[in-house]
């Protein structure tokens, strides 16, 4: 008897902010941010013959973060 066993784990961290010691003068200000994380994980199980077992078991984890915005103390005037 035996198991196949698939484990895959990601973490990601994004980020796009307005921060300190940066002015903007402006109509306006769009800050944006996107992600996308993929996980596969696969696992293949055989076997032959009348008492023979097998398993498989495939698991994945994701730890992402995503953020868009203003931090510190920017100078920003916007006019828009």
């Amino acid at each position: 008897m035996g198991i196949a066993t698939a484990t895959v784990s990601s973490g990601t961290d994004t980020e796009a902010f307005f921060g300190d010691n940066v002015t903007l003068t402006g109509g306006s200000l769009s800050i944006d941010a996107t992600s996308t994380d993929n996980n596969f994980a696969k696992t293949n199980a055989g076997s032959g013959g009348a008492f023979a077992g097998a398993g498989a078991v495939a698991h994945t984890t994701n730890d992402s973060t995503t953020y868009a915005g203003i931090r510190g103390n920017p100078n920003a005037t916007a006019t828009g």
